[in-house]
Order: structure tokens, then C-alpha cells, then sequence
């Protein structure tokens, strides 16, 4: 299984029909196995409304991290493919990761539970498959970090995606 880190914003430009083309040049990876589990991690970055009460963070940020999901979709419909929700499976990792000295992950703040949840509810993270007549891969969309910056009267908040790719 590859790790794979990208920054990219995850511009559907709906040209990729396979798997590793979507994998090269939309997300940019240059180097993996593809007879392995390809993971990537994309974080993304949401600006907090802080001039009202209670702060809340605009839904044109929370809608970026539709974006994995949004992308792997379009490819399985231009494959003529069929993508299938396949359920939750934990895709909201509470305790997912550690922090640099080793403790658990904190729990995520108000924010971004409302975050969490929203994404959960609609469907963004989770488990897929796509069933097609050229290519049959699984993806699996999770929630594996977040944390909070806050700079004075400027605040964010930033959630990772972890997005499993498996075409076996």
C-alpha cells in the first residue's frame, strides 16, 4: 500500500477514464504500485466566519471536501460505471491518528463535528465501489485528522481526508 500526500484541490476536469490516468494527472501522483491499495491524504483548509455570533464556517468550505468523493464519482460515470454507496464504515476516525508525541488524537471541537457530521450525513465519506464494464475498483473515503489555527481575529479549521483507491 502506497501513502501518498497531495495538496491538489481536486479539479474535476472529468477527462480521466481509468483509474491510474485519475490517479497521474488529475491528483498528480508520479509513483505507485498499481497492483496495491493506493492511500491519499488531502487536507483542507476552511475559513471561520468570526464577525458573527456564534462563528460558524461558510458552506462553500465545508463543500471542498465533497471533493474526493465528487471526482471518483465522475470518473465511475465516465466509465458507464455504477457507483454504490456501500455504508459508514467509521469514516468519521475519532481516534484516528496521533499527534507528534504520541497521544491520541483530540477530540474535534464544535466546528468541526458540525463539519464531520454534514459530510457523514451527505454521503462524501464512506465506502464506494464502482462496478463497470472496463475497470472494477472500491474506494473508501475517511475523515483521519483534524485541528484548529487561530491567529488573532482570523480563525480556521482543518480536516484530512484519507482516500483509499483499491482497483483488486
Amino acid at each position: 500500500m502506497a501513502l501518498v500526500s497531495c495538496t491538489t484541490k481536486f479539479q474535476d476536469t472529468g477527462t480521466s477514464t481509468s483509474v491510474n490516468q485519475m490517479l497521474i494527472n488529475e491528483w498528480h501522483i508520479q509513483s505507485y504500485d498499481p497492483s496495491k491499495p493506493v492511500l491519499i491524504n488531502n487536507e483542507f483548509e476552511m475559513r471561520v466566519s468570526t464577525y458573527s455570533s456564534p462563528i460558524f464556517i461558510h458552506q462553500q468550505w465545508v463543500e471542498l471536501l465533497a471533493s474526493p468523493y465528487k471526482k471518483l464519482q465522475g470518473l465511475c460515470r465516465r466509465q458507464n460505471g455504477q457507483f454504490t454507496y456501500l455504508g459508514d464504515n467509521n469514516s468519521v476516525m475519532i481516534n484516528a491518528g496521533s499527534v507528534k508525541n504520541g497521544q491520541p488524537l483530540p477530540p474535534p471541537d464544535r466546528l468541526t463535528t458540525e463539519v464531520l457530521t454534514q459530510i457523514r450525513n451527505s454521503k462524501w465519506i464512506g465506502d464506494y465501489s464502482c462496478s463497470s464494464s472496463t475497470e472494477n475498483w472500491k474506494t473508501s473515503i475517511k475523515a483521519t485528522n483534524w485541528r484548529a489555527k487561530n491567529d488573532g481575529t482570523n480563525a480556521w479549521r482543518y480536516i484530512t481526508l484519507t482516500t483509499k483507491i483499491d482497483k483488486n
